[in-house]
């Protein structure tokens, strides 16, 4: 005799989408102090917050353990492990300066280009005048619209920073909108990632400047 009990098959459908995104809410909604459903909440929503503003990003602490390092002239980066490897094309031979105002600098999370650490907005002329330009970063891409009936004068420009060492990292990370500052560097072609010596992807911007920083100063 069979002890188990029948399963039809109507009984073992799968979940909805919708059931299973409201899943955990109903199990929240279960508990009887409400005090403990506010905390979680509240929890839940620093979370997301610490995510997605820090300005020290969990993929990026490579350069406070020193893990990953860039070979002689700074043309790849390797993994310690040994089986990570990205190589770094660049646009130019000479170092390009950037100077002008912040009006923007985030974290950037690429999993597959950790080496990768912000996003900085960094303009001048018109540009920096909030009165005359607005201006936008998402998704690693810069928006700007004009307030004024002329074309703005200026620069305005988005740089995906690749700090050379820890040094580096810690100024852009103290680097706030508002600041003026002088940023110099190699600009980037592209980073091709390799693992086991064999081609994954690459990364390559759009229209913003990729750059192997090498110098930054904060004007007080």
């Amino acid at each position: 005799m069979n002890n188990n009990p029948e399963i039809h098959p109507e009984e073992r459908k799968p979940l909805s989408l919708k059931e299973l995104l409201f899943m955990p809410l109903g199990c929240l909604f279960q508990l009887s102090n409400p005090l403990i459903i506010i905390l979680l909440v509240c929890l839940l929503a620093g979370g997301a917050w610490f995510l997605h503003f820090s300005s020290s990003p969990i993929d990026s602490i490579f350069y406070s353990t020193s893990n990953m390092e860039f070979t002689e002239g700074f043309g790849s980066i390797e993994a310690v492990s040994g089986d990570k490897e990205w190589q770094i094309r660049y646009e130019f031979s000479k170092i390009s300066t950037f100077t002008g105002y912040i009006r923007h600098n985030s974290a950037i999370n690429e999993k597959r280009f950790p080496m990768l650490t912000h996003d900085v907005l960094i303009t001048s002329g018109d540009f920096s005048d909030k009165d005359k330009v607005n201006t936008s970063v998402r998704n690693h891409h810069f928006l700007w619209v004009s307030l004024i009936d002329d074309h703005p004068k200026g620069t305005i420009n988005l740089l995906h920073t690749i700090p050379i060492n820890e040094e580096i990292y810690k100024l852009l990370s103290s680097i706030e909108d508002g600041d003026t500052v002088i940023i110099k560097g190699r600009e980037v072609y592209k980073v091709e990632y390799l693992k086991n010596g064999k081609f994954v992807g690459y990364w390559s911007d759009s229209g913003c400047n990729t750059i192997v920083v090498t110098e930054v100063k904060i004007k007080e």
